[in-house]
């Protein structure tokens, strides 16, 4: 179909890593409800020696008989304090066994994912992958054809991508022998980079030192007063809208810029109170040719992001943010698609350790953001096509976590640019995240009100290019 089809929601409020803190927290409960118990129980069994009650004993046995009698029924009988007590420090116990139990079977689950990612590097499935797609284009298919049939199988680019970093080690470690060791160190300590790759993020560091590293420059490119980029955003349609209009716009010798929009209303006390929404389109121009980077948004930039490496589009989004005004404290949210998503996430993890930017909320549409860590002072919706290939290059899934909300859809066109469009693919899942009552999207919409609530007096957008000084 042309739009998105169901969407299926992972993580958030409503995902297994919520239910799972959720339990802990019912299992410290009874725990907590247990020692009270406990605490009454023994405040209880003082009055059986409370001097004002043993004198009772003189004066009226048989009532004093009844009260010992019920007292000690209510501490120690059969539906008493201590076992009431005993029987909810049990529960909390059983409840705290079960989360144990159910997230070492997810860390189980995820060994033996790890374990079947080896045992295809060992049976070479990146070179028999590599080898079936020569046969493929041999025999008389373009890469037209070859990009249908992934689209198809789009699980096979996850295994393959997966496979290729312990594959690669291991051919490298065999090619070099004893000295596998020794020059793994030695390239380590002069790169900072593993010679032998072990991870993605390994093998995407390790190519990315076939690019001169970058440096920003940040130019100013006016105010955008189209209709879409002067609208408060009300809905994630709304912000994909947007990001859309900008991604159309940044071509050609224009491809470097984004945009950054000031929203300002009145806040609770009436003063007026600002928050920014910043678009980051994805890559236009490869630039495969390594001497000549005039733009940031290119595959050397997508291999180091996906590192954890210094970015310099991180840098220039960075700039761009200080030059557009933006303060310290004030709530901004990064909108991103494809390697645009990817630089979001990561100049958020960058603000959230140096603090040069209060970033809250992040939107990816079609990045490979699966192995990239969400701040806690972040939320994240992640939107992903099944038939995407661009989110499979991180090699993963995306982890069930309380603070990201991935939103997985069926958009198949039989297309690899198709099947990764913005306009085409990515914005019709945005208006059906808008209007599902899943609890996960429910409280992602809701923690973006300073974004997304009415209330927005003045919308002014500025758009700035980033390019390379290199």
């Amino acid at each position: 179909m042309s739009g998105a089809a169901d969407l299926e929601i992972a993580g958030g409020a409503a995902g297994l890593a919520a239910e799972y803190d959720e339990l802990a927290a019912t299992a410290a409960l009874l725990r907590t409800v247990a020692a009270d118990l406990i605490g009454t129980a023994e405040a209880a069994g003082g009055v059986l020696t409370d001097p004002a009650v043993l004198t009772t004993a003189v004066l009226d046995p048989s009532g004093f008989a009844r009260t010992e009698a019920a007292v000690l029924a209510a501490v120690a009988g059969p539906h008493g304090l201590l076992l009431a007590a005993g029987r909810l420090s049990a529960y909390g116990l059983g409840v705290s066994a079960a989360v144990v139990r159910y997230a070492a079977a997810d860390r189980l689950g995820a060994g033996w994912s790890g374990l079947r990612t080896w045992l295809e590097a060992a049976a070479g499935l990146p070179l028999l992958g590599a080898g079936a797609a020569g046969v493929w284009l041999a025999t008389g298919h373009d890469a037209r054809d070859l990009g249908s049939l992934l689209c198809e199988h789009p699980g096979v680019v996850d295994d393959v991508v997966a496979s290729t970093p312990p594959f690669l080690s291991s051919m490298a470690a065999a090619t070099l022998g004893p000295m596998a060791g020794p020059a793994d160190g030695l390239f380590r300590a002069q790169t900072g980079h593993p010679l032998l790759p072990e991870t993605l993020e390994d093998l995407a560091g390790l190519l990315g030192l076939l690019y001169p590293p970058g440096s920003p420059v940040v130019a100013g490119r006016g105010t955008d007063t189209s209709p879409v980029a002067a609208r408060a955003p009300l809905a994630v349609g709304d912000l994909l809208a947007a990001l859309a209009h900008r991604d159309q716009l940044a071509v050609g010798r224009a491809q470097g810029e984004i945009d950054v929009r000031r929203l300002s209303r009145a806040g609770a006390d009436g003063r007026p109170a600002t928050s920014w929404v910043v678009d980051l389109p994805g890559t236009k121009d490869w630039q495969a040719d390594r001497g000549r980077r005039r733009y940031l948004n290119d595959v050397g930039t997508s291999l180091t992001t996906l590192a954890g490496d210094p970015s310099a589009r991180v840098e220039g989004v960075t700039q761009a943010l200080q030059h557009a005004g933006v303060r310290p404290g004030e709530p901004v949210m990064l909108v991103g698609h494809s390697q645009g998503g990817l630089v979001a996430l990561r100049a958020a993890e960058q603000y959230a350790r140096d603090g040069r930017f209060h970033v809250t909320h992040v939107v990816t549409a079609g990045a490979p953001v699966s192995r990239v860590p969400v701040p806690a002072s972040v939320q994240l919706l992640a939107l992903e096509n099944r038939y995407d290939l661009v989110p499979r290059l991180d090699g993963a899934a995306s982890p069930d976590e309380t603070n990201r909300v991935s939103v997985i859809f069926d958009a198949q066109h039989r297309d690899v640019i198709a099947n990764h469009d913005l306009q085409l693919t990515y914005l019709p899942a945005a208006r059906a995240v808008d209007d599902d009552p899943d609890p996960s999207l429910q409280a992602w919409r809701e923690s973006a009100s300073t974004f997304l609530a009415p209330g927005v007096v003045d919308v002014r957008t500025t758009v700035w290019d980033i390019g390379n000084r290199g």
